[in-house]
């Protein structure tokens, strides 16, 4: 299994709620640039309850989260 580290985006609502609606990220497989993804919550949160896969909705690859770096807003992924 390969191991890559990619830049994610998170997309939130609004000013108001500053909720995290959707994330994006470079995709390693694709070559996508801000790529949609299988989040549709804060990653932080969802890790919180064990959902750490994510999958690339351009490509379909799915991926584990290994690791999340907020301060340089990366994810170490490792492959399916």
């Amino acid at each position: 299994m390969k191991i890559y580290k990619v830049k994610y985006y998170s997309e939130d609502c609004c000013e108001l709620c500053n909720e995290t609606i959707h994330n994006h990220s470079d995709c390693p497989v694709c070559k996508v640039k801000y790529a949609g993804t299988s989040v549709y919550c804060d990653i932080q949160d969802g890790l919180k309850y064990n959902q750490n896969e994510l999958s690339c909705e351009g490509c379909n690859t799915e991926f584990h989260i290994e690791k999340v770096d907020y301060e340089y807003v990366h994810l170490t992924l490792k492959n399916k």
